[in-house]
């Protein structure tokens, strides 16, 4: 597991004040409101910036770092992605990053038969979608929802219940 996850990405300055909007990438901006520092990537190092606010404002979360005090400055943030320590996050049981996720083996819950890996995950209002790829690269869409998706673990894997059609046309 890394040390940093992703979170989103700066998107565009909001304020003179150099306010930056943040696209979040993690379940709910509140997960956000407590960070007191983030990390850009710069020359292949993770560069760490104190947050000296963090609120949000509609779908974003506007973000000010110490040192970024004008438009001119957030407006140097945009399109960079965001990352935080993982130790600065809770997840309740159960409950795992994405990034931990992609890679992992999913296969039939009641025949053990694999049918690929998870490469993406879709968050809709509604549900997240699961994209699993099988060994020659079809690709599967699931909704991660009960009916289909029995268990979660990063280490043994995602068991599904599939319904007809779904993957018969595997070779």
């Amino acid at each position: 597991m890394e040390k940093y996850i992703e979170i989103g990405r700066f998107t565009s300055p909001h304020s003179f004040r150099g306010e930056a909007k943040l696209d979040c990438w993690v379940d709910s901006p509140d997960d956000l409101l407590g960070l007191k520092s983030v990390f850009l990537v710069s020359g292949g190092e993770y560069r760490p910036f104190a947050v000296e606010s963090i609120r949000k404002h509609n779908a974003f979360v506007l973000v000010k770092l110490e040192g970024i005090n004008d438009d001119a400055g957030a407006k140097t943030l945009s399109g960079r992605t965001v990352y935080a320590l993982r130790s600065d996050f809770v997840l309740e049981e159960g409950r795992f990053f994405v990034s931990d996720l992609i890679g992992t083996k999913v296969y039939d819950a009641e025949s053990g038969k694999e049918y690929g890996r998870l490469t993406d995950v879709m968050k809709y209002a509604a549900n997240d979608v699961y994209e699993v790829t099988s060994e020659n690269g079809k690709k599967t869409l699931i909704p991660a929802v009960k009916e289909f998706i029995k268990s979660v673990d990063p280490e043994s894997g995602i068991a599904v219940s599939p319904i007809g059609g779904m993957f018969d046309d595997e070779d």
